[in-house]
């Protein structure tokens, strides 16, 4: 019985984990000046707003905040215009940090 609600869990989570990405477009690398757009996805939070942060800069660092509406099946978009920075750190609730560089 603990072997079965232990793999039920797993799969849970594992399930609840792939519900959620970030996704920033262009992939193959960002580029000053141009518009990005940032793609959030979380079925835990559909209908709700969600802030995603954009930090970079040197040698003085800088976090912008970006806030998506997320529609009923959870899934958003924004748009960013890219700042004269080496890289920009994109942070958002329940996934991984997605680092692109800027060139």
């Amino acid at each position: 019985m603990a072997r079965t609600t232990s793999m039920l869990a797993a799969l849970l989570l594992a399930s609840t984990l792939a519900a959620q990405s970030l996704t920033i477009t262009p992939g193959n690398g960002l580029t000053t000046g141009e518009t990005a757009t940032i793609e959030y996805t979380n079925s835990g939070m559909a209908g709700q707003s969600v802030t995603i942060t954009v930090s970079g800069g040197f040698p003085v660092s800088e976090t912008i905040e970006i806030k998506i509406q997320l529609d009923a099946d959870g899934k958003g978009s924004a748009k960013w215009v890219v700042r004269e920075w080496a890289a920009a750190r994109f942070n958002a609730p329940g996934v991984h940090e997605v680092t692109k560089a800027i060139r």
